[in-house]
């Protein structure tokens, strides 16, 4: 008799610890759910982020191209236009 009541016992406490278990593996779910969710958010930003830094360090590069030849024609012709200046 002792016996199985040490049994029923054992199977009542292993019922009630698999249904805690399984409470705390649906919250654990639902957590990786949500951080999943956040994890897809955060790349969507990032890869915005790297478009737009890409673009912008394009159109840096051109500008500063630009600059650059303004640059180097402004100093090819600097002795032109001061013999000009000078007449």
């Amino acid at each position: 008799m002792e016996l199985a009541l040490i049994w029923f016992f054992t199977f009542a406490v292993m019922g009630n610890e698999i249904e805690t278990l399984n409470d705390k593996n649906v919250e654990l779910n639902t957590h990786v759910v949500a951080q999943d969710v956040r994890m897809n958010s955060l790349e969507t930003t990032l890869l915005r982020t790297v478009g737009s830094h890409s673009a912008l360090s394009a159109k840096h590069n051109v500008e500063t191209d630009r600059i650059e030849e303004r640059i180097d024609f402004l100093e090819a012709n600097t002795p032109v236009l001061q013999t000009q200046n000078s007449d």
